[in-house]
């Protein structure tokens, strides 16, 4: 922190603490007493106070975090205005004591979802707090004192994303590249990191992934078990967030030990062991339209080419499943090959 007496001529340093600069590019701020030029406020993670220049300083208690500005009335400096990212907050004894945060509606959300459910869910994150889960309808007749009684916290933080899916039971979300997933019946949150690294502090070239602030999440659609995360490569995960796998530039994570064809009565129809595949063998094999074959190779592989197959339409009764651990998940992605045998000229095999 510089002072100048001069209009901006010349400086003095007057005090090197770190303590000072946190947060440098968002809310960092000097503030001056108007009668007092020795009377200084700083405002940054925590609200900071001087009454000798600058030289010294003591941490000042605040309703909330993350402090933006201090407006001192000119005619009585006693009496301030501060803001933070909980709201705005009144002293009039010079900051001994606040006024309340929680008479106004400040929660900033980054993003909003929602569940297929009736009553229905609405998930989101709010700024510099918790991710927030809230019915449409309180979930109980009787009259509450506050709404914020029928709220709950579930995965993820401040920034998001967070995704609900369909049937409402698993939240998944994300804090700043550290993805968990919240079940809504335990109450329990489990963390499924895509990669164990320090976001805080490192050169981004020396990070492996790169997690913007709201790093993206998206769920299927089709398959409320795949879901995909983004950092400066996609990644994807097809049994809810347990394993992930990178689209672009990577190889699979995740192996199935067999797959096994079903049709549209749940049938299953064929099951087979998986074999690995040869070193960088990637890819698919289509039959040929028309073709006729006994026994097919099958490669769902990264490229997503299988998801691709059927989206266009393509006729296809059956569907692929693969067994993951002791589950049996639909097959869209994996490094793997298996040896079906095939009973009917009109399956499609991708």
């Amino acid at each position: 922190l510089y002072r100048s007496t001069d209009g901006g001529l010349n400086w003095t340093l007057q005090s090197n603490s770190q303590a000072l600069r946190a947060r440098p590019f968002y809310f960092n701020k000097v503030f001056v007493n108007p009668k007092d030029e020795n009377d200084v406020w700083v405002t940054e993670l925590a609200l900071h106070h001087s009454t000798d220049g600058g030289k010294t300083w003591t941490t000042v208690a605040t309703p909330h975090g993350d402090n933006h500005i201090v407006w001192i009335n000119p005619d009585d400096p006693k009496i301030l205005i501060e803001t933070s990212d909980g709201g705005a907050n009144v002293s009039q004894d010079g900051a001994k004591s606040w006024s309340t945060i929680f008479n106004q509606p400040t929660a900033e959300f980054y993003m909003v979802d929602v569940d297929n459910e009736f009553p229905y869910r609405l998930v989101g994150p709010q700024q510099d707090n918790s991710t927030v889960v809230v019915y449409n309808v309180p979930q109980f007749a009787w009259p509450i004192d506050e709404p914020t009684q029928t709220w709950i916290q579930a995965s993820g933080c401040e920034s998001g994303q967070i995704r609900v899916v369909p049937d409402g039971k698993i939240v998944y979300g994300d804090c700043k590249g550290e993805f968990g997933r919240y079940n809504v019946e335990t109450g329990q949150e489990q963390h499924y990191w895509i990669y164990p690294q320090q976001r805080y502090g490192k050169n981004p070239k020396d990070m492996t992934y790169r997690f913007v602030r709201q790093a993206p999440i998206e769920i299927d659609p089709h398959n409320p078990k795949i879901v995909y995360h983004g950092s400066q490569y996609v990644h994807k995960s097809i049994d809810g967030g347990l394993h992930w796998m990178q689209l672009e530039g990577g190889t699979a994570e995740l192996t199935p030990s067999a797959v096994r064809l079903v049709d549209r009565g749940d049938n299953v129809i064929e099951t087979r062991k998986c074999i690995p595949l040869a070193p960088g063998q990637k890819g698919h094999a289509r039959v040929p339209e028309g073709e006729t074959p006994g026994v097919a190779w099958v490669v769902l592989s990264v490229s997503d080419d299988f998801v691709a197959a059927l989206d266009t339409g393509k006729p296809m009764p059956y569907r692929f499943e693969a067994k993951v651990g002791d589950e049996w998940l639909v097959a869209t992605v994996a490094d793997t090959a298996c040896r079906l045998g095939r009973r009917s000229p009109n399956v499609a095999v991708s």
